[in-house]
Order: C-alpha cells, then structure tokens, then sequence
C-alpha cells in the first residue's frame, strides 16, 4: 500500500506534514513536528505517543470485546533515542498498571496479548531494512551513492 503525504516548513519553524493511505475514503491525518519542540513537540515525541496509544489501544479493545474484569487501566512508557549522525533508538519500558477483579494469570496474559497485538510495538522489534521510494511531483528521487 502507498502512503502519500505532503509538508510544509512554516514561517515559524513548525514542519505541517499531511499523510494519507492512497485508497478511496482514507482519512487524512495532518500532525505538526518542531525539532527544537518549543512551538510543537517533535517528531521522536509524536512517535513515542503513537506507540503508547496502539499498546493503549488494543490492551482496551481486548479487556472490552473478552468483558475482562479488568478497570484503571494506566501506562507509563520510556521510549529512549540518542540523536545525531549515528541515532539510536533504545528498547521500548512499557509498565502497565491494572486494576480489577480478574484473575491474577489474566492480567500477566493480557501484557502478552496486548503487545502481540499492537502494531507498532511489534514494528519496533522487528528489525527491518529501510525500503523507501520518494516521488515528487510525479518524478522518483533516487539516492545517490555515500
């Protein structure tokens, strides 16, 4: 599936990116990224959030859909990188706290269930090379040899 998105770098530093599926009745999602994170939080942060909110997202759906008695539910997440010629992205600390009246074994299986579930953490332990193609107006831009 393509995935289709346009930026614009704003007069006052905030880079505007709208990203869109190329299929009929995709939505459009348009977030705003500051690399200095003072007018907009930057990119790592929204991809930070983006990760918890998959993990919060199917760890819900999941307790609702199995009508767990499960209630409370919180997460607090590290998601460390270093910056620079040579970034890094560290391991994902997801601590999830529960609180209900399920089973003990039930809480410990959901952990499991819901990281299996989640996209995106299961993207950020995959490894995987970089497979992009860039096309602008109309024409690819091929990289050019280090």
């Amino acid at each position: 599936r393509d995935i289709h998105g346009a930026g614009t770098l704003r007069a006052d530093g905030v880079l505007e990116v709208d990203t869109w599926l190329a299929m009929p009745g995709a939505s459009h999602f348009k977030i705003c990224g500051d690399t200095g994170g003072s007018a907009a939080p930057s990119g790592l942060s929204l991809l930070a959030a983006g990760i918890s909110f998959c993990y919060m997202t199917q760890l819900s759906r999941y307790i609702e859909n199995m009508k767990l008695a499960i209630r409370g539910v919180r997460l607090v997440q590290l998601t460390p990188f270093r910056g620079g010629r040579k970034a890094v992205a560290e391991p994902i600390d997801t601590h999830l706290f529960l609180n209900g009246e399920a089973p003990a074994e039930t809480h410990v299986n959901l952990l499991t269930v819901a990281a299996r579930t989640c996209y995106l953490h299961a993207a950020a332990k995959t490894p995987t090379e970089p497979n992009l193609r860039i096309v602008h107006n109309g024409r690819p831009i091929t990289a050019k040899a280090a």
